[in-house]
């Protein structure tokens, strides 16, 4: 169980923080804004204070209590409001003065549902995966919408490396490594957990990124549909085989796309190639990626208005080997935000290790290249481990970690944890999660028992500039010993990753564009070279060795429907040539 403190020690002109302001954030089933005898407390709603130098956020406790001590001066409380099923009933701003000490001022905040239905919230997260040892995931989950769930269950998908062997309550194995847990039915703000202990394969590589699923059910929005939206719902599949990697794009939805989207191909943190899809309902697009080792990620977009916050993403390690190597890539699934944008589904993705530091701070996505860059409005997940490394049991633990004003702390959500904690919200954008009697063993008498783990996640504060970094490390305090202080987890805002590396296509003037639709191709694709001038270009294509696979001309306007006749599958090398001076170059597909 979590549980939320306040603790501020002065205010910011120093004066004695003898006064209080204390209230309720309550489900008011009236309507009337006031706290009846029956109205139950809300959990998890922020509150902005400021006043007298003073900026800092409370959070209602699971009882839907929040207290702080303040000086004199006059202050602002404001009820944030991020919740998808909630509003805020009442007002959104209550002023309080003090004019002197010893005072309490008792503020109660109504909120009613928007929408009556359940939104089940779920995470999941391990504190390491190593080769040939076990390892405990944790599974978390909430009702955190407006009405019961009823005979609510949750799907662990294990990785293919991972052996299953035991879980802290009942199971049902549905097969390939898919694992069912009946948690029956949640009321408004229920929450639970149970651990899922598995071992990691022996025969796995090290360094290989292992990925876990969590998704709960019932899992539907039942947030107003935006008539704007043309109900169509893409999914992404890519089926590693012996010679290549088949992605598959399909249209799940059951309205037909009104416009064509973009998907992106990113080749280990490059990106390798785009092009655009317009399916059907209930209609797919297939193309292939050869099995040489590289980490294949694809991406699509979801049409506009789509409900909810589903990011399509699709990513594929360690199929075939470089032939010149004898190896795959690794380390690459981690630096891009995986698809678990939704509450009701969650992902955990991490190597198996060796050896590792058991006390660090890690943040994801990790980011591209050494400056982990990542794009300006991208969420952050941060995992804390801790290991006890003394001689005995740890009685307290208390992990303090400072957040970047980069990050806004108002969007905290609690994510997987491995032992109950509370959490106290500090000056200064401190949080604290505190272990009271948690009594983790040391290492040296029980190594499996040793370790704990914390996950949260939080929104950068709105479009933030470029090259601005964000970064973040964390103190672990075991008892009364000096802090463990963290790595420091970093990133860097950097343009998407399209503007920023060589695209499939580089053009020269006069030419305004070079597109290719599709790409890959199966049997014919369209070529349409844009310039002021409309006029008839010269294609050539070469396959990897130089040799001139396809000669010939646009039409005057710039096009050409290229037949896959006597192409064999692979990658090639197109130019595009104005009077026999190369004007564009690019990568085309044949599948």
């Amino acid at each position: 169980m979590v549980q939320d403190v306040i603790l501020i020690k002065v205010d910011g002109d120093g004066n004695l923080p003898r006064n209080t302001i204390n209230g309720n954030v309550f489900f008011d089933e009236s309507g009337d804004c006031l706290l009846d005898g029956t109205e139950e407390g809300q959990e998890n709603w922020f509150i902005h204070l400021t006043g007298n130098n003073l900026d800092y956020y409370l959070r209602s406790d699971e009882s839907g209590d929040f207290s702080v001590n303040v000086g004199l001066g006059n202050y602002n409380l404001e009820i944030v409001d991020e919740s998808l099923m909630w509003e805020v009933h009442c007002s959104e701003n209550y002023p309080i003065s003090f004019i002197d000490y010893d005072n309490t001022e008792t503020v109660n905040m109504g909120v009613q549902p928007e929408f009556y239905c359940p939104l089940l919230y779920v995470d999941i997260g391990a504190p390491f995966l190593q080769l040939c040892f076990e390892s405990d995931y944790t599974v978390s989950y909430c009702n955190q919408g407006t009405a019961l769930a009823e005979n609510a269950y949750i799907e662990v998908v294990l990785d293919e490396g991972l052996i299953f062997n035991s879980s802290t309550i009942p199971n049902l194995d549905l097969g390939d490594n898919i694992y069912r847990f009946d948690i029956g039915n949640l009321a408004i703000g229920d929450c639970g957990t149970f651990d899922v202990n598995v071992t990691v394969d022996c025969d796995g590589t090290l360094g290989e990124t292992l990925c876990t699923e969590a998704n709960i059910f019932p899992d539907s929005l039942c947030i107003p549909i935006d008539p704007a939206w043309d109900m169509s719902s893409i999914v992404l599949e890519a089926i590693c085989s012996n010679d290549s990697i088949l992605f598959n794009i399909e249209n799940i939805g059951i309205g037909n796309m009104a416009d064509s989207l973009d998907y992106f191909v990113i080749e280990d943190n490059l990106m390798g190639f785009q092009g655009k899809f317009k399916l059907d309902a209930g209609q797919s697009y297939s193309f292939g990626m050869p099995s040489n080792g590289i980490t294949y990620r694809l991406e699509a977009d979801q049409a506009p208005f789509h409900p909810g916050f589903s990011m399509p993403s699709v990513a594929v390690e360690g199929c075939g080997i470089d032939p010149l190597t004898g190896l795959f890539s690794l380390g690459f699934l981690n630096q891009f935000t995986l698809d678990e944008s939704n509450p009701f589904q969650a992902k955990d993705c991490q190597p198996n290790v060796g050896s590792f530091d058991p006390n660090d701070k890690q943040g994801f996505p990790l980011g591209r290249e050494a400056a982990h860059y990542i794009e300006a409005n991208t969420d952050l997940e941060y995992k804390i481990r801790f290991q006890n490394t003394g001689t005995a049991p740890a009685v307290n633990i208390v992990v303090l970690d400072t957040i970047s004003p980069h990050m806004d702390i108002a969007t905290l959500e609690l994510g997987a944890y491995s032992h109950p904690y509370k959490l106290e919200l500090r000056p200064n954008n401190v949080l604290a999660f505190v272990f009271e009697n948690i009594m983790l063993p040391d290492s040296t008498n029980n190594e499996p028992e040793s370790h704990g783990f914390i996950q949260f996640r939080m929104k950068q504060e709105a479009n933030l500039p470029i090259g601005t970094v964000i970064e973040n490390s964390a103190a672990i305090y075991f008892d009364f010993n000096e802090p463990v202080i963290t790595n420091i987890a970093f990133h860097q805002i950097a343009e998407p990753l399209g503007e920023t590396t060589v695209s499939i296509f580089e053009v020269e003037k006069p030419v305004e564009s070079l597109s290719i639709y599709p790409n890959p191709f199966l049997t014919e694709t369209k070529i349409v070279v844009e310039t002021e001038e409309k006029k008839a270009f010269d294609v050539r294509i070469f396959n990897a060795i130089g040799q001139v696979q396809y000669q010939g001309k646009t039409n005057a306007q710039g096009e050409l429907i290229l037949q896959r006749e006597n192409i064999p599958q692979g990658i090639y090398f197109i130019e595009i040539l104005d009077q026999n001076q190369r004007i564009a170059n690019g990568k085309i597909i044949a599948n």
